[in-house]
């Protein structure tokens, strides 16, 4: 039996390319990994000074782990220059636990596709959100 990932904010941001996704993927996708609060706050006050990569795994970690705080924030990221960013949104949005989907969230999405560019597949996620939120009330 392997050991639980520990995540370490210096070691995420010394890693680039594949050395950084061998080292995020399993905390990003593993529920029992060790990922302390602070260190998702750290994340979550520097996402805009991040390149995309960081970006990407900065967001899936908080969406993965602390959902609560990060859930508010993906709606924003839907409209980013990136793909592999907006993709991250989207699969952080639909992957929300139900809890966190609320009408300020919807609300958040539709805006965001209303006001700006968005690649085609995005613009159903304000209404898969809705759906969503209305099947778990």
């Amino acid at each position: 039996m392997s050991a639980r990932s520990h995540f370490v904010y210096d070691r995420f941001l010394s890693l680039d390319g594949l050395a950084l996704a061998s080292y995020m993927e399993p905390l990003v996708n593993d529920p029992t990994a060790i990922v302390d609060k602070a260190m998702l706050e750290r994340v979550l006050s520097q996402l805009s000074t991040y390149d995309e990569d960081h970006l990407v795994y900065g967001l899936a970690l908080g969406a993965a782990h602390s959902p609560q705080t990060f859930a508010q924030l993906l709606p924003q990221y839907l409209a980013h220059e990136e793909a592999s960013v907006c993709c991250t949104a989207v699969n952080a949005l639909n992957s929300l636990p139900a809890m966190y989907i609320t009408q300020d969230l919807c609300e958040s999405a539709q805006s965001t596709v209303s006001l700006y560019p968005v690649r085609d597949f995005v613009r159903e996620v304000p209404e898969t959100l809705r759906k969503r939120m209305l099947n778990h009330a």
